[in-house]
């Protein structure tokens, strides 16, 4: 699932500082750690030695985008949190995913987990009343058009500062696999949720954290994506910081949702970059644990065309399916004009013609 060794390297240092030395870091560049998510996660490392680093290249840089990061994020605290006093004065829940609800329950501080957008979960009846609280507050959809079968969610922006954005996801359901939609409905999540006091929101329990972290993890695996190094990282201290209730939680879930062989394979893909005690007791246990063949796919190679098809067979209805042909290779000219811009001088037809070959290429480029 990793691109290069380099992943293995950065991980290598992060969990072992004394591998942190000048020569150990010389081959690694501060893109790489940005791309990876692990910028932040290296520096303070480095911060924590119990020796100084005199020349090494890295520090400094590291430092300069420590405090952008800082700014960016108490910039979107401070949009996000207006947001959640919007919904819940509209007494519509929500529950807060991913990154910016792992950066306050497992990081030790929130900052230190790079995060591009926030991921809101809420329940599907409220999506038009979502939309308008979103609209009055200043956000608007970046892409021009919202799809409405091959995704189960929708995305709003609003600019804060030149540059910098509050970037919102509104998902519908936990993912956008409708094979695995059916595990979580939206009650059980809100069942399954605990109230974080920093940002006045509910987000997952550990448990079901893991769990997600797991599936979206896998589902970019699925769709040929990169993987970055954070994502493992998540996993890494979800389970370190999980307690034995929790545990208990978690392992009830995996059996009854027959996911074991799933979760197997992502925890040890993670053990083999961050060993965690934790994990092998978890994995000793998988093995007696239920496990569905229908989910096999999350753990097989990387194939786009295995996506888009298992997406369009799983859809129901030939006019839900008529619209998923639609929206993946015949999406509104706002996608086209956002991929190759307004005024790239081609018409709109060859547009929507070099689009359909650069993605069969990319297609089939990365089948197997």
């Amino acid at each position: 699932m990793l691109k290069d060794a380099s992943q293995k390297h950065i991980a290598d240092i992060i969990i072992d500082s004394s591998r942190a030395s000048e020569e150990n870091l010389t081959n690694v560049s501060i893109e790489n750690l940005v791309e990876n998510g692990m910028a932040l996660i290296l520096l303070n490392k480095l911060n924590n030695l119990p020796y100084d680093l005199e020349n090494n290249h890295l520090v400094p840089r590291l430092n300069d985008f420590s405090k952008q990061l800082h700014i960016i994020h108490e910039l979107q605290r401070q949009a996000f949190k207006v947001v959640f006093e919007a919904f819940s004065k509209n007494h519509m829940a929500f529950i807060v995913l991913k990154g910016w609800a792992l950066a306050y329950s497992v990081y030790d501080a929130p900052y230190l987990r790079p995060k591009t957008d926030i991921d809101i979960l809420i329940e599907g009846k409220h999506k038009k009343r979502a939309k308008e609280i979103l609209s009055e507050l200043g956000y608007a959809n970046p892409r021009g058009w919202e799809p409405r079968e091959i995704i189960d969610q929708f995305s709003m922006r609003k600019t804060l500062v030149k540059g910098i954005y509050a970037n919102i996801d509104v998902h519908l359901e936990l993912t956008n696999d409708k094979a695995l939609q059916p595990l979580f409905s939206w009650q059980e999540l809100l069942n399954n949720s605990e109230y974080q006091p920093e940002l006045s929101v509910k987000i997952l329990n550990k448990s079901y954290a893991l769990l997600h972290a797991v599936i979206h993890l896998l589902h970019h695996s699925c769709n040929s994506d990169d993987i970055k190094l954070i994502w493992f990282y998540d996993l890494y201290l979800i389970l370190k910081n999980l307690s034995h209730e929790e545990k208990v939680i978690l392992l009830k879930k995996i059996d009854s949702a027959g996911l074991s062989n799933v979760m197997r394979f992502a925890l040890e893909a993670k053990q083999s970059l961050f060993p965690l005690s934790q994990t092998s007791e978890i994995l000793n246990v998988l093995s007696t644990l239920g496990s569905d063949s229908k989910f096999i796919y999350l753990t097989q190679p990387p194939s786009r065309f295995d996506v888009m098809f298992r997406n369009f067979k799983q859809t129901t209805g030939l006019a839900k399916k008529t619209k998923v042909i639609q929206e993946t290779f015949f999406p509104p000219k706002e996608e086209i004009y956002l991929k190759y811009g307004k005024n790239n001088g081609w018409p709109l037809p060859l547009l929507y013609l070099k689009r359909i070959v650069s993605g069969a290429i990319r297609l089939l480029s990365k089948t197997k």
